[in-house]
C-alpha cells in the first residue's frame, strides 16, 4: 500500500463496485430482451451482449475488489471512511 487510503481511495472502491453492478443488471435485462424476441440478429446480439456485460461483472468481482478486500485494502477504507 502507498500511503494511507483517503477520499478518493473510498469513491474509487465505490465507483467500482457500482460499476460491477451496472453491468450485471444491464447484462440480465439485455438477455431478458434478446430472448423476448423472436430468433435473429438482434436476439444474437442482445444475448452475446449481455453474457459479456455479466461476466464483466463477475470478473470484476472476483479480481479487482476480490483483490483489494483480501489485501485489507477495503478494511483501511472502511476505517477512514466509514460511508463507503
Amino acid at each position: 500500500a502507498v500511503g494511507e487510503p483517503g477520499e478518493a481511495d473510498a469513491r474509487h472502491l465505490q465507483k467500482l463496485v457500482g460499476l460491477a453492478q451496472g453491468l450485471a443488471v444491464a447484462g440480465q435485462v439485455l438477455l431478458f430482451v434478446g430472448v423476448a424476441q423472436p430468433f435473429g440478429l438482434l436476439t444474437g446480439l442482445c444475448c452475446a451482449t449481455g453474457a459479456f456485460f455479466i461476466s464483466t461483472a463477475r470478473c470484476m468481482r472476483w479480481t479487482i475488489i476480490g483483490h483489494h478486500i483480501s489485501h485489507g485494502g477495503y478494511d483501511k477504507v472502511q476505517r477512514s471512511h466509514p460511508e463507503a
